[in-house]
């Protein structure tokens, strides 16, 4: 087997963005399906490396199946731990393709992967319960979690959003543009309608001060997110909230009651109230401030449709 499937790349990485590009360019993967798999890939590079694997030819069915027991031990969500263990399925199948070979894939089922149930029945979590996480976080993570919970970003966005430019836009036009950091590099514009929108953007403008972000300028997003941001993680998590992810379901929660006057399913014992047209209406709307494509997406954040 040649190294890395002959993709002329010593970084598995990179000869996983050759092999998924090549489909792409074939028709089969668009440049967002792209750039999540390498996103959620890069997770079992980092698995395979501490055990001595640097090369995709010298991943074993054994490896993946230990990274499968890996992740149904984490703190994932059913839905996060199958798409971890399918983007690594579906590099390696685009590799042993590469070479006239198939791989065979490492399921979910078989593995034991708790079953998904994407829609949320939980309810989101308060602003008083956010205050409290962020009185024990590192400053730079509370801000993080600020920026997500108020304006509906994921970690990377907030982390990489330059705060002083979007808050001068967020003063004159009642809105904020997220280009760095979006999901498959899509950009997208959120509403401000809310004083404490504005207090969050004020507050990391003021932790920023010259940089371009959050993030200091000796460090790396990777290396941010490793140190800063999962020690306010442990935070987040001491004050019953699982996520910095979590709080996007919050920024939709309080969108959805804006747009439709109702509490969003989740936050009604899974019962939607709202007319059915008007509650179609706030899910897109809510979906294209996310970040999201398609509706359906939104019974993770706001809960059912269903009455």
């Amino acid at each position: 087997m040649k190294r890395n499937f002959g993709t002329q790349q010593r970084d598995p990485m990179r000869a996983a963005s050759v092999l998924l590009n090549a489909s792409r360019g074939a028709g089969g993967t668009s440049f967002s399906t792209v750039a999540t798999v390498l996103q959620r890939f890069d997770k079992f590079v980092s698995f395979a490396r501490e055990r001595g694997i640097s090369r995709l030819d010298k991943v074993t069915q054994l490896l993946v199946q230990n990274y499968a027991a890996f992740l149904r031990d984490s703190d994932y969500t059913a839905a996060y731990q199958q798409n971890l263990l399918s983007a690594v399925n579906t590099v390696l199948a685009r590799g042993y393709e590469s070479q006239g070979q198939r791989w065979q894939p490492v399921t979910s089922r078989a593995e034991g992967l708790t079953r998904r149930d994407n829609v949320r029945k939980s309810p989101t979590t308060s602003k008083e319960q956010l205050q409290q996480a962020q009185a024990d976080m590192p400053e730079l993570a509370a801000a993080v979690a600020g920026l997500a919970r108020e304006l509906g970003l994921r970690s990377k966005e907030a982390s990489l959003l330059n705060a002083t430019a979007v808050l001068k836009e967020a003063k004159e036009k009642l809105l904020v543009t997220i280009v760095d950091g979006t999901k498959g590099g899509r950009p997208r514009t959120v509403p401000v309608t809310q004083p404490s929108q504005l207090d969050a953007l004020i507050n990391a403008t003021r932790l920023q001060g010259d940089n371009r972000s959050l993030i200091p300028r000796h460090q790396t997003w990777v290396e941010f997110r490793a140190s800063t941001l999962y020690n306010g993680r442990a935070a987040l998590k001491r004050s019953g909230i699982k996520s910095y992810h979590d709080l996007r379901a919050a920024y939709a929660a309080d969108r959805y009651l804006e747009e439709t006057g109702c509490l969003a399913p989740c936050n009604n014992n899974g019962r939607r109230t709202a007319e059915r047209t008007i509650d179609l209406k706030a899910r897109e709307m809510i979906a294209d401030e996310l970040g999201h494509g398609r509706t359906d997406v939104l019974v993770s954040y706001v809960g059912s449709r269903k009455s």
